[in-house]
């Protein structure tokens, strides 16, 4: 099997971790793996082809230039490339947001480039290895969003792992599209649905004390990193590994499109930074205010972060989350509450 594997950011900083499962894929399961990288160009492991965008992007920048979208668009009906761009929160302008994240002013014209660039560069590596699996592993990068979309028009499947966190750290999830849905583990559901005598009902006590154990502790604080409590002291926290993290990635012109997606603009991310801590401070005081949970019937529905991949590119239905209230505030019975 030949396998594209789409490098992560540079920012994350897991380069070694994911040449070594490409070395076991190669040497143990005798698979191919292909790594297309993007970011500052570095030595990469020798025994993997790699790929570099950013590269590849100046190499062939006249035949992008001439490239027409609208012909692209054709050519590829089944995917809906225009998602990569909405998704990345460092391309497309989210300021009417209030300025809680870095926004950007790209022209349509540098939007289209970076969608031709795209398609002209993982097109020409799924012909040239013959691509049978796409491992998209970060979900909210640009190229990602754009590889799970592009990959249904050469119907290739695009999955990605995903950490367990709720229930076992060492547990995965294969998610094998964008909007966090497994087929594996819906084909399993339906057959343990329609064999419930056979392979559930066996099993119902052993299954109970599973789930008796693994609720003797809170599922939130084996996934405290991921759920942290909402302090200004982690806020903090936060920033300051952000910038030592991304410290060599700072810029203070503005970023090529093709490059959004890991350079920072620091004017716009000190600008988003102090909006985050005024809300904070705001949010703060307006818990202070907050009335007592209400004693008739309620539906509470809590605000999701925004901009985020988890809406923009997993749940694009519910970006206008006003849209969504209104929604809900009309759909309940008579008696109800939306909190």
């Amino acid at each position: 099997m030949n396998i594209l594997f789409a490098h992560p950011g540079p920012q994350l900083e897991r380069s070694d971790f994911y040449f070594d499962v490409a070395e076991k894929l190669q040497s143990e399961f005798t698979h191919r793996v292909v790594f297309a990288s993007n970011g500052p160009k570095k030595s990469l492991n020798k025994f993997v082809s790699t790929w570099h965008f950013d590269s590849w992007v100046e190499q062939n920048r006249k035949r992008i230039e001439e490239a027409d979208v609208r012909d692209i668009q054709e050519a590829h009906p089944q995917s809906n490339l225009w998602l990569c761009i909405a998704a990345e929160r460092l391309v497309t302008d989210y300021s009417m947001l209030g300025g809680v994240g870095a926004h950007a002013d790209y022209s349509l014209a540098s939007m289209q480039f970076l969608i031709k660039a795209l398609t002209l560069f993982y097109r020409h590596i799924i012909h040239r290895y013959d691509i049978d699996l796409i491992l998209a592993q970060h979900p909210d990068n640009v190229h990602s969003v754009f590889l799970f979309e592009f990959a249904k028009s050469f119907h290739i499947p695009s999955v990605m792992l995903f950490r367990n966190y709720y229930w076992d750290l060492e547990g995965f999830l294969l998610f094998d599209d964008l909007h966090y849905r497994s087929s594996r583990l819906r084909s399993l559901y339906r057959k343990y649905m329609d064999d419930y005598a056979v392979y559930v009902a066996p099993n119902k006590k052993a299954i109970a004390q599973q789930i008796s154990f693994k609720l003797q502790n809170d599922p939130m604080s084996t996934g405290n990193y991921y759920a942290r409590p909402a302090r200004m002291i982690n806020h903090m926290k936060s920033a300051g590994q952000w910038l030592l993290r991304t410290k060599t990635f700072f810029t203070f012109s503005s970023a090529p499109v093709t490059s959004a997606s890991w350079k920072k603009h620091v004017p716009a991310a000190l600008k988003s930074w102090c909006n985050r801590f005024i809300n904070f401070a705001l949010r703060s005081l307006s818990n202070s205010l907050a009335h007592e949970i209400p004693s008739e019937p309620f539906v509470y529905f809590p605000l999701h972060l925004q901009p985020e991949a988890s809406l923009l590119a997993a749940a694009p239905v519910f970006q206008n989350q006003l849209a969504v209230v209104q929604a809900l505030s009309a759909s309940l019975p008579a008696g109800f509450l939306l909190v």
